[in-house]
């Protein structure tokens, strides 16, 4: 990598004369291009590049794991097949459908429902899996999607634990299958002893990395900007400060000594400090010196290539910029083609323009698609989205279902 680093970086001094300073990654590619290019140039790390990599260092093993035990439990998959089969019985019931879209305007209903435990595991299982769209668009580590899914899939489970036995009482075993369903459908994640321990260990270390990022002022909790929220502006000296007091809190901890995760944190710190906190540069300019500090993250000018990417994304679909570039230069000639009359003759046949070509689809091939399209468990209304994105827990919905059963819902 340093060897298709040190080139282009010869041709920006070659072109622009020496930087003032630096500011980059990790990798150490770069670290050591930059120490062949620009020796003695004032070196920055990236503050929000040196918190993603701590945060994968601490995180990135056990989040894998939990990642691996969901596949093998299959969930995700279980939770969607039984959300198909509901919506199809909420589709076939005008009245359950009707009270599933007023449930935005009017929350969950007070009258006797026949189908309120359908309602409910429809609700609770939407409610899991909404987990997975759980955080502030910074990606992994500041972000733990799979973490709050299991998070919700544990809460549920407890609510199922202690409401099924009362139905089960009362009678009714058809109308309260779907709570069964979704009780097992759950049971293999949340009975997994050793992810139990890893989702405690997971909790733990993200609430330590959490506070490393107040401490840094960089990546907050609350912030809904994301990727392109700027850092907020903090003199070098009191993020340091605040740092160190981080540090001094991580090595006190009673299981800091046998945690190699913590340790190499701590470390990395110590390591990269200088790097972190340098004093601003000084530079003269005709009113004098002055003082300049570079921006702490790198973030500002990776914007404009999110921005490439996102373009690209929307026209082709692919995931990254390698295949994005890929997929443009395979289909830019087709697109271009059509400025070719004698390519367009051929392509419209008959037909004298293109619209006239695209009318000849059959409307109920288009109708059958976009009902496919509804019909996808994890494409709700709007309102609805946001009412399942609202609830604190799965507590309200246990709750609704237990005052219900006086109004005999369980019974046939």
């Amino acid at each position: 990598m340093t060897d298709g680093i040190v080139p282009f970086l010869r041709q920006l001094q070659q072109a622009f004369g020496p930087p003032l300073a630096l500011v980059h990654d990790m990798s150490k590619g770069i670290l050591r291009a930059i120490e062949e290019v620009f020796p003695g140039i004032p070196d920055y790390i990236c503050h929000f590049h040196f918190l993603r990599d701590l945060g994968k260092d601490l995180l990135g093993a056990d989040y894998d794991r939990l990642r691996k035990r969901l596949q093998t439990h299959g969930t995700v998959g279980a939770l969607r097949a039984g959300l198909r089969d509901w919506q199809r019985l909420i589709d076939a019931d005008p009245h359950l459908r009707q009270t599933l879209h007023q449930l935005p305007a009017g929350g969950l209903p007070t009258q006797p429902q026949p189908h309120a435990p359908l309602l409910a595991a429809y609700l609770l299982a939407h409610w899991v899996l909404a987990g997975r769209q759980q955080g502030q668009g910074y990606g992994f580590p500041f972000d733990r999607p799979l973490l709050a899914t299991a998070r919700r899939a544990q809460q549920v489970f407890a609510q199922l634990e202690a409401l099924l036995p009362a139905l089960r009482r009362s009678g009714g075993g058809r109308q309260n299958r779907p709570l069964h369903h979704l009780r097992l459908d759950l049971q293999p994640l949340v009975t997994d002893r050793p992810l139990r321990r890893t989702l405690d260990r997971l909790q733990s270390y993200g609430q330590i990395f959490d506070q490393l990022r107040q401490a840094l002022r960089i990546a907050p909790i609350t912030a809904p900007q994301g990727l392109n929220h700027e850092a907020e502006p903090v003199e070098m000296e009191t993020l340091e400060r605040h740092v160190q007091a981080f540090a001094a809190e991580v090595r006190a901890r009673p299981e800091y000594a046998a945690t190699p995760a913590l340790r190499n944190m701590i470390q990395q710190i110590d390591r990269y400090g200088p790097k972190l906190f340098a004093a601003p540069l000084l530079v003269s300019t005709p009113r004098g010196s002055r003082a300049i500090q570079p921006q702490r993250t790198n973030n500002l000018l990776e914007r404009f290539f999110r921005d490439l990417k996102r373009d690209g994304r929307r026209k082709t679909g692919a995931h990254s910029l390698g295949r994005t570039l890929c997929s443009m230069l395979a289909d830019t000639p087709l697109v271009k083609n059509l400025q070719n009359p004698e390519h367009l003759k051929i392509l419209l046949g008959t037909h004298p323009n293109l619209e006239a070509l695209f009318a000849e689809i059959d409307p109920a091939t288009v109708r059958e698609q976009l009902q496919k399209a509804r019909q996808n468990p994890d494409k709700l209304p709007r309102a609805l989205k946001r009412y399942i994105a609202d609830l604190p827990g799965p507590a309200p919905i246990k709750t609704y279902v237990e005052n219900l059963q006086s109004n005999r819902i369980s019974s046939p």
